[in-house]
């Protein structure tokens, strides 16, 4: 079956819908009414009467003694001065008595008083009365107790376990090789025809 070949059942055509029109101006009264923004023209209200705000840069129907608007030109209350006080001088030197003080740390001298007594500490180079037999306190001049020499140790064979040094030696000499003999001069063999 081919596409083009292929017819449906007729059907009749639908009637065709006109949509509305929404670009004209419907039968409507418009009086005050539009569709762009700048021919807008509400309706007529009364104007409001203007509200007058209160003038603040006149000048006030009030008494001003000592005021003014200006800082420069202002002057407050008048009140008395204040009476001085004046501070106390913690350089100068007051009218009491200095035994051995001053304001100085080089030039500071303590209560006058009796001197500690001196302590002597204990010498700890010089020797006690002990007896040092072999003893000394420098290392090239210690000498240690005489003592007997160890016997010597001698290693054991390591050729053979458990045996001697000597059994070892005759291992030894019975592994080497004998000396060959000289082989005896043998005529040269030719074979002759006769």
């Amino acid at each position: 079956m081919y596409r083009a070949d292929y017819r449906g059942q007729d059907q009749s055509r639908p009637d065709a819908i006109r949509k509305v029109d929404n670009l004209i101006i419907p039968d409507a009264p418009f009086d005050n009414c539009t569709n762009y923004r700048q021919d807008f023209r509400g309706r007529d209200q009364d104007r409001p009467d203007p509200v007058r705000q209160p003038d603040n840069l006149g000048p006030v129907d009030a008494p001003f003694d000592n005021c003014t608007m200006y800082r420069s030109a202002f002057r407050g209350s008048i009140d008395t001065r204040p009476d001085l006080i004046k501070q106390f001088d913690n350089i100068s030197l007051s009218h009491a008595p200095f035994y051995g003080l001053t304001n100085y740390r080089c030039d500071f001298r303590g209560d006058v008083g009796v001197p500690p007594s001196v302590i002597k500490l204990k010498d700890n180079l010089k020797l006690d009365d002990c007896k040092f037999e072999g003893c000394s306190r420098y290392r090239l001049d210690f000498r240690g107790i005489a003592a007997t020499p160890p016997h010597p140790i001698v290693p054991k064979d390591n050729l053979i376990v458990g045996s001697s040094l000597d059994c070892g030696r005759r291992l030894v000499c019975t592994c080497t090789c004998k000396h060959s003999k000289i082989p005896t001069k043998t005529e040269q063999f030719s074979i002759g025809v006769r």
